[in-house]
């Protein structure tokens, strides 16, 4: 099954990450046969790069425009108390460009953490930018030197920001996904919220709220995102400003535009 869906920035090419099975054993998770594929978004045509074997933990992303870099997390073959953090990066061709481990001592180091993702917090083509506040308010400042609010004091933090390439939208992510959610299991959680805002208009155009994580895409126009969680998700086409999706995708057994987003599981 997917796990992780990632196309480059020039639209060429992408990268997919495939594993298994997905499991737990006691308080840590467990992934089976983790892959990486490229895809060639042209022809279509994907190629399997390499099989990292199994890990409780992945993180894949793009180094740059040619290359992959992957972090896994697997216990130690020898010593369970210890966590192996491997990090390989790989070449749109196939060829592995570096590779390297550390080994952490989960009684004295903890558990390793993956890595951040990387908000675009600023717009070189609009020359606004965002900025979030102690209590987590989010407000605009745009080229003009004027500064405008989107949200209040919230739980969510910024995960996501998509800058529209016409410099005209900004599409940003807020969720709150943790254990502290008192909603994270009920039906209907509210976890993230989305919001679109007018950049040449100085105007918050939309609020999307609910569960799932909100992951988003802004292309030809469209906010394109993924709203629920499991087999309850769906993705969702809007055009900014519209009261409602244009377009909904619905699959059996749910689906994303990274991958299937999941509940988290804090349960020991």
């Amino acid at each position: 099954m997917v796990q992780q869906y990632a196309p480059s920035e020039s639209g060429k090419n992408g990268f997919f990450i495939t594993a298994t099975e997905t499991a737990k054993m006691g308080v840590f998770p467990r992934i089976k046969d983790i892959c990486l594929y490229f895809i060639d978004e042209t022809t279509n045509q994907a190629v399997k790069v390499k099989n990292f074997g199994s890990g409780l933990q992945f993180y894949a992303y793009w180094q740059d425009t040619s290359s992959v870099k992957i972090i896994i997390n697997t216990i130690d073959a020898t010593t369970a108390s210890y966590v192996v953090q491997k990090a390989v990066i790989v070449s749109v061709d196939g060829k592995v460009l570096f590779e390297d481990s550390k080994k952490y001592d989960l009684t004295t180091d903890g558990y390793p953490r993956m890595p951040q993702e990387n908000v675009q917090m600023a717009s070189s083509v609009s020359g606004a930018s965002l900025i979030a506040g102690q209590k987590n308010e989010i407000s605009i400042k745009l080229h003009s030197g004027t500064r405008e609010d989107i949200a209040g004091p919230s739980s969510n933090r910024i995960q996501q920001v998509a800058w529209s390439i016409d410099g005209k939208y900004a599409v940003i992510v807020s969720a709150f996904i943790h254990p502290d959610n008192t909603t994270l299991y009920n039906a209907k959680p509210e976890t993230a919220k989305l919001y679109i805002y007018d950049l040449l208009n100085k105007k918050l155009l939309n609020t999307f709220s609910g569960g799932g994580c909100k992951n988003v895409r802004l292309i030809n126009q469209y906010v394109i995102f993924d709203d629920g969680f499991g087999e309850n998700s769906i993705i969702k086409l809007v055009q900014p400003g519209a009261n409602r999706a244009t377009k909904e995708i619905k699959l059996k057994g749910g689906c994303g535009l990274k991958n299937i987003p999941a509940l988290p599981d804090y349960e020991a």
